[in-house]
């Protein structure tokens, strides 16, 4: 882990940073913000829709929420490919680097998930480590197979491997699933699912397909032989291709995000290239930066944010300083208690930002 100091500069892809923003700030305390809001004003039709996009679905199918996490495992994708450009002709020193940060990630994952008690009341899957994990998987494969068409088919076979085996070894149930079975046995410790675990073997394998699209967007959008606005198009026609793809397979090899099956992962890439098309529009085309402050802030510290939102107990702090004033404010109190909490966090993090402090592994 680094702490780097270091002005944005016009080189960063401006429109990622913001993209990765709004992802964490979903996460530290925007969903609550919007389900407080459609209390508030329960009439409200597309609030109260929002609202119910905020929470995970049961089971099979998906909402808004369910693509936040696997939009960042995309993000990730793209950045690795700009991070191990200078591993190009040593991949070797790449390859140890993704997993050095794998096995960071996974141990800090570890403490989110609670006391490192090392028996087998220790949850050792985590979204930390699976997000290493499948970037590292991820990396290897991209340093090492070199070639955009390579790594692309990589990912196809990933994916086409792991569909036959849910198919053939198992059903899609959370007791019956093939993921069930590996992890049952070959996961040690706690399983957040009971009979598997959301971030679990199958699942890492699976999530670093998508990586590896990112991986391929990112190659793209540093290709100097395409215009800006052909870069657009491309990501924007692979975005709908695989959302519709995704969609379409859904009928006969269901999307399940808790089992990362080949359908949800096809639907997320096509999510997360249309929401990047737009932001990439609107930021890296149109030049309009000014509006997204709040996202960078966030974006370009997002491990940060993410920490600091699971280990610190800031949520205690919150209400201790501002649940007797939200008290005055009646049906109010709630909104008043998430809007502080957020400011909160935003606070700390503008201010990381202001001191040009940057936290990365």
């Amino acid at each position: 882990m680094s702490v780097s100091d270091f002005s944005p500069s016009a080189s960063r892809l401006d429109s990622l940073d913001l993209l990765r923003g709004l992802d964490m700030l979903l996460i530290i305390g925007l969903d609550a913000l919007i389900i407080v809001l459609a209390q508030i004003f329960p009439h409200t039709e597309w609030l109260s829709f929002t609202a119910k996009q905020m929470g995970h679905s049961h089971w099979q199918g998906a909402t808004a929420y369910d693509f936040i996490f696997p939009i960042f495992v995309f993000i990730s994708g793209i950045s690795m490919s700009f991070s191990l450009r200078r591993f190009t002709y040593t991949p070797g020193l790449g390859i140890a680097k993704v997993w050095k940060r794998a096995a960071i990630l996974v141990l800090l994952g570890m403490l989110i998930n609670g006391t490192l008690s090392w028996d087998a009341n220790m949850r050792i899957a985590s979204v930390l480590g699976l997000i290493g994990l499948s970037c590292a998987i991820a990396g290897s494969a991209a340093l090492l197979l070199k070639k955009p068409l390579a790594i692309g088919l990589f990912g196809i076979v990933i994916l086409s491997t792991i569909a036959i085996l849910q198919f053939s070894l198992g059903d899609f149930s959370a007791t019956g699933s093939l993921n069930s079975l590996i992890d049952q046995t070959l996961l040690p410790g706690k399983l957040h699912g009971g009979t598997y675990d959301p971030e679990g073997l199958l699942c890492i394998i699976s999530a670093s397909a998508l990586c590896l699209g990112g991986y391929l967007v990112g190659i793209l959008l540093q290709n100097p032989l395409y215009s800006p606005a052909k870069k657009l198009l491309i990501i924007l026609g692979i975005g709908i291709i695989t959302l519709l793809t995704g969609w379409g397979l859904g009928d006969i090899y269901p999307i399940i995000k808790k089992l990362w099956t080949g359908s949800f992962v096809l639907l997320t890439m096509g999510v997360s290239c249309l929401l990047l098309t737009l932001f990439y529009f609107i930021v890296d085309i149109c030049g309009l930066h000014r509006w997204g402050l709040p996202l960078r802030i966030v974006g370009m510290n997002a491990l940060v944010a993410y920490l600091m939102y699971n280990l610190l107990n800031l949520q205690s702090l919150n209400l201790r300083i501002i649940s007797g004033i939200a008290s005055f404010f009646g049906s109010w109190q709630n909104l008043i208690i998430v809007l502080s909490f957020l400011s909160l966090q935003l606070g700390i993090l503008f201010l990381m930002y202001k001191k040009r402090i940057f936290v990365k592994i």
